[in-house]
């Protein structure tokens, strides 16, 4: 047992790796009793430890499951695997994984992406961000704190490189949350793709600098991730005004690049362009599905399934709210079961952080108020409140409230990602709040009306 324990972390790790390979050749993930036969054999264990431990028969495991798992894994992976040698393979497989990481943080220039060694789902996102890289020169990946947008992107990139045919010249990561000035980010990105061109020379118009990096952009395709790109468009000066105008000529001037953009909301410019049909799209991203964020969980060492799932759904499958929730079961409960026994919603510093930031400057008194009421009257962990009884309440309560003006609000809390929309076929539209920012809403009720 003591092994098995020792093994865990590796095993997780490969299990990960090895379940994104099959669901690339097969179109599903691997099965419950795959993973059950997959665990057995690098535990060394027989078809009957692997029976009694599992709620599978010694002749399903050995006779039906075992010979057609193995033969897909042989094609996968280039050579013969077996219940005797998949320790071994999988090992091999996991320092390749490892050595490709470094080899893809090798050819990235400017800043340094984050560490995507333990990856978990997103197979249907990558391919459909793939799609979208086919006709449209800028993408932008928006979602709240946490979610995974960095990583997501990363993982593009990563992918990206790995093409036999490789489209791009040159593969920039560049983060922008200390918003830098357009003139410095443009000369930054003209000196990262050619490394020898002569900055001393260049125009003091940003305008000009663009001209140039866009030229430079057609002679050479560039696939360029902007992390954290909302950040520019929270100054609302010149250079915001700069920053618009950097964004259309990105994608309405022809050049064969791709940017990504990672924001916390869609930027009312994006829209625009969107609406307007140019080659620029949005992706909003939501948390891991289930079965990913049960892995990422498991690997984090909880075992109850059936409150891993409560969880899940309470944090809507964001990795990084899940992580810190796991961190703190460690540090302050020592148990998951002493956890469980006393249920709470715990809100992460970083969520934290950013609400705290949206709440004070970036959300006015009245869309403020609408959360507050929702929070207010949605007790229930996914209660959801219909646009009429939500009209009707608040015009109770606010004085000289308008259906537009809600109208507006609801769509600007939306777009943040602080309220959730909820329809059925044919039925009217309502609105939720997920418990993390429920609880944020509840804690600090009376800061964030009057603030």
């Amino acid at each position: 047992m003591d092994s098995t324990n020792d093994s865990s972390p590796s095993l997780e790790e490969a299990l990960n790796i090895v379940n994104h390979l099959v669901s690339l050749k097969r179109g599903k993930s691997l099965s419950k009793p795959e993973i059950a036969l997959i665990r057995g054999a690098w535990n060394e264990q027989n078809y009957k430890q692997m029976a009694d431990d599992s709620n599978y028969t010694v002749n399903y495991l050995q006779r039906n499951l075992a010979p057609k798992l193995f033969d897909d894994l042989t094609r996968i992976f280039g050579s013969e695997v077996n219940k005797n040698n998949l320790k071994t393979i999988f090992k091999i497989l996991l320092d390749e994984h490892v050595n490709n990481n470094y080899s893809f943080l090798n050819k990235v220039r400017g800043s340094l992406p984050p560490d995507i060694s333990k990856f978990y789902g997103r197979t249907t996102e990558i391919s459909h961000l793939k799609n979208l890289m086919c006709s449209n020169r800028c993408i932008s990946i928006v979602g709240v704190t946490g979610i995974g947008k960095s990583a997501l992107a990363a993982k593009l990139m990563a992918d990206v490189i790995s093409e036999k045919k490789p489209h791009f010249d040159c593969l920039i990561w560049k983060s922008v949350s200390h918003r830098p000035l357009l003139q410095d980010l443009v000369t930054d990105l003209l000196t990262l793709i050619d490394p020898v061109y002569n900055c001393s020379h260049l125009p003091d118009n940003t305008h000009s600098r663009i001209s140039i990096l866009i030229k430079l952009l057609q002679k050479k395709p560039c696939f360029v991730v902007l992390d954290d790109f909302s950040v520019p468009f929270q100054n609302h000066e010149t250079d915001f005004i700069d920053y618009r105008w950097f964004l259309r000529r990105l994608v309405e001037e022809q050049h064969q690049s791709c940017f990504i953009f990672t924001s916390r909301q869609l930027q009312d410019i994006t829209k625009e362009l969107i609406q307007a049909k140019r080659p620029i799209d949005c992706f909003k991203l939501e948390g891991l599905k289930p079965a990913a964020a049960m892995e990422l969980l498991s690997a984090q060492g909880l075992k109850d399934r059936e409150k891993c799932y409560e969880l899940i759904q309470k944090y809507r499958g964001n990795p990084s709210e899940l992580e810190a929730v796991v961190h703190r079961i460690r540090n302050v409960f020592g148990s998951e079961e002493i956890f469980f026994q006393n249920p709470t919603t715990l809100v992460s510093n970083k969520f934290e952080s950013m609400l705290d930031e949206m709440f004070s400057s970036q959300l006015t008194k009245f869309q403020k108020q609408i959360l507050a009421h929702i929070a207010k009257v949605t007790d229930e962990l996914d209660c959801a409140i219909k646009l009429t009884k939500l009209l009707v309440g608040l015009k109770e309560n606010i004085e000289l409230v308008s259906t537009s003006e809600v109208v507006k609000a609801i769509e600007k809390l939306e777009q943040c990602s602080l309220i959730e929309k909820k329809q059925s076929p044919g039925e009217e539209i309502s609105f939720a709040i997920q418990p993390v920012i429920k609880k944020y809403i509840k804690t600090n009720y009376l800061n964030l009306v009057h603030r």
